[in-house]
């Protein structure tokens, strides 16, 4: 008796959050963006060069008319209402066609029905070849519908008007704001060069277009550059394609994936070909072993794709896993890369630069670090080996008493040599060192009251520049003596 089956207009408005992400107000932008991406579709496919946007504060209404084809329309056949199936039943849809949609972000059909069955109110008008139709929906349920002749001479496309219904999103308010819409229609709009994209809210209307695409959209947002010159890339496979724009700037790291129109937040494929990429190569480039890290530290990247098959994690499409993203990332920033160095060599080097000073500032900030650490750390030897040491020694020496074996051979890499006579390193898994300036002065305490040896570690020992390596074999004849 507990089993229940819905249909698919139940499920969305009981589930929105399979299907848009969330019952919150995210979910009603995410059904904005649902409803612009059918438009940008259309751009995408080449049809229409504006797409206007309006929000209705008064009822939080929201209006898009594209000048696309227009939503086909019609009764079928069998009977079926061609828009009114668009727009409440799942995977429904010419973009299935690959022929008709070759790009397109919406791909399962569900998108639009979603937006529709999640409204408290929602109409879809389409206009196509001097004819119109008007399907009008409350909660879903289809209220009206006609279609007919234009009296006036309207151009072809779609006008969708829509109000989220605060019973599915009911998770907090839902009011939409304006400012965040215009962010929002301002990331979509360096996606579609040359295609303009309006937003009004009946007092104030903001136009956005970008004539050089993911160009502009570094160069608008990336204020500090450090260098002049946007770099950009390319890569195909003959299906799928990768265009790739980077700088970098005075910011963190800040990276953006764009999949058919879509950002997808989570990254995915181009994202991790684009990093081994730009390691290897810059590495390369600069005969360098700089971490990837740093390299990515001050770089404003963006990989934006076009696929004819995309497979997104999820309905929210927030990441992307085809694999053959990730070889076009790679692709495309490895030439980008070689690119640069050979058009802009200076600001190149700059970057090379800017890394040194980079690692050689943590390098010394660790060392600092691990010496505070060895110092919090140290414990304090036995008066007797203290004794022994001073006696063989004298008061010029340091001697650091570590429990860690690995963090201790860091100690014994990292001595400075010239600042004092002595360093000598005690760890507690059995390794002991003493080292003066000079071989003949050369000590190695020992003590009844350390732990047993097991091994002694003397690869990490400076080598004597007059000596060599006779320094070491006498060293290591020594301990052999001593240690059995």
């Amino acid at each position: 008796d507990s089993i229940q089956s819905l249909d698919f207009r139940e499920g969305v408005r009981t589930r929105i959050q399979m299907y848009l992400g969330s019952d919150d107000i995210e979910g009603t932008y995410q059904a904005l963006k649902e409803i612009i991406n059918n438009s940008t579709d259309e751009a995408l496919a080449g049809y229409g060069k504006k797409i206007e946007i309006s929000l209705y504060e008064d009822n939080n209404q929201i209006t898009v008319r594209d000048y696309g084809r227009g939503v086909p329309f019609g009764i079928r056949e069998d009977g079926e209402n061609v828009l009114v199936s668009i727009y409440t039943k799942s995977h429904t849809g010419g973009k299935f066609d690959h022929n008709a949609y070759k790009n397109a972000s919406g791909l399962n059909g569900i998108g639009g029905s979603c937006v529709c069955l999640s409204s408290l109110n929602f109409s879809v008008t389409s206009f196509r070849n001097k004819k119109y139709a008007k399907a009008t929906f409350m909660q879903g349920n289809l209220i009206d519908y006609k279609e007919g002749d234009l009296k006036l001479n309207e151009p072809n496309g779609t006008l969708i008007q829509f109000i989220p219904d605060p019973e599915v999103f009911c998770n907090g308010p839902i009011g939409y704001n304006y400012d965040r819409i215009c962010s929002d229609v301002h990331d979509i709009s360096y996606l579609y060069p040359g295609i303009e994209f309006s937003v009004s809210n009946g007092t104030t209307t903001n136009v956005f277009c970008a004539k050089s695409g993911i160009v502009n959209f570094i160069s608008d947002t990336l204020k500090k550059p450090l260098q002049k010159h946007v770099i950009t890339g390319t890569a195909t496979d003959g299906t799928d394609s990768v265009e790739i724009a980077f700088q970098w700037g005075t910011r963190r790291e800040t990276a953006y994936v764009f999949v058919n129109g879509l950002r997808c937040p989570e990254g995915g494929t181009p994202i991790t070909g684009a990093k081994t990429a730009i390691t290897k190569t810059f590495n390369s480039l600069a005969n360098a072993s700089f971490d990837g890290d740093n390299i990515r530290k001050n770089l404003f990247y963006v990989i934006n794709c076009k696929v004819e098959n995309p497979s997104f994690a999820n309905q929210t499409k927030s990441k992307i896993n085809n694999a053959s993203l990730r070889t076009l990332a790679s692709t495309a920033f490895t030439n980008a890369l070689k690119e640069m160095n050979t058009l802009y060599t200076n600001e190149f080097n700059t970057i090379v630069e800017m890394l040194t000073k980079i690692e050689k500032a943590e390098a010394a900030a660790e060392r600092a670090r691990m010496r505070e650490q060895w110092r919090r750390d140290a414990a304090v030897l036995n008066p007797q080996a203290q004794a022994q040491i001073k006696e063989e020694l004298g008061d010029n020496y340091e001697t650091w008493f570590q429990h860690d074996i690995l963090v201790g051979r860091n100690v014994l890499a990292n001595r400075e040599e010239g600042k004092i006579y002595a360093q000598g390193v005690v760890l507690s898994f059995g390794e002991i060192m003493e080292v003066r300036k000079g071989r003949k002065d050369l000590k190695l305490v020992t003590s009844n009251s350390l732990h047993p040896f097991v091994t002694i570690d003397f690869g990490a020992l400076p080598i004597n520049p007059e000596t060599g390596n006779k320094y070491m074999d006498e060293l290591a004849e020594k301990i052999q003596r001593i240690i059995p």
